[in-house]
């Protein structure tokens, strides 16, 4: 008998100690207020010098916040938070040469500005320049290469739309 209670007087502690740490999975956590459920994401406006690409990136920023869950992605009249973002610029850069000098990777960056409005309390909750980026090889085929940077815009939207879910709902 004195065996089983010294054995529980050791263990209960650590198992109160392990079920009441604070510790949780990323992506499971939330510092989001309880009364915010919903989110709109209208349409980036881009004044940046590549046609189109807001598209990519509102529609990437969509697919992650539902992918995510916390957050239920509806339109602008009926969400508790507003994302509006504008692409400010996008440029590549030659980060990789061949021998006789041609281009062989770019460097595609971005500024995306972004702010989130909680549009209950009328209060900005996030007002942020961002710089998504992501590089991409170049082949001689035209048609390869241009798939090859649509990939990369791609990829940095994921990325982007992940970066600013951490941000909102996560807290970091």
């Amino acid at each position: 008998m004195k065996k089983k209670i010294f054995l529980w007087a050791g263990v209960f502690p650590i198992l109160l100690l392990i079920m009441g740490c604070g510790y949780h999975l990323v992506g499971h956590g939330s510092s989001l207020p309880k009364n915010v459920r919903t989110i709109a994401i209208p349409t980036f406006d881009n004044v940046s010098s590549e046609p189109g690409i807001e598209r990519t990136f509102t529609q990437v920023v969509r697919e992650e916040f539902v992918k995510d869950g916390r957050l239920k992605v509806i339109g602008v009249k009926r969400a508790d938070w507003i994302v509006r973002g504008e692409i400010r610029s996008y440029f590549l850069k030659p980060v990789s040469f061949d021998s006789r000098d041609n281009v062989t990777a770019y460097w595609i960056e971005m500024v995306i500005f972004v702010e989130i409005k909680d549009v209950r309390n009328d209060k900005i909750i996030l007002k942020q320049d961002f710089t998504p980026h992501w590089d991409y090889q170049v082949t001689s085929a035209v048609s390869s290469s241009n798939v090859s940077r649509l990939e990369g815009i791609q990829n940095a939207a994921k990325d982007f739309g992940k970066t600013l879910i951490s941000l909102v709902i996560e807290g970091f």
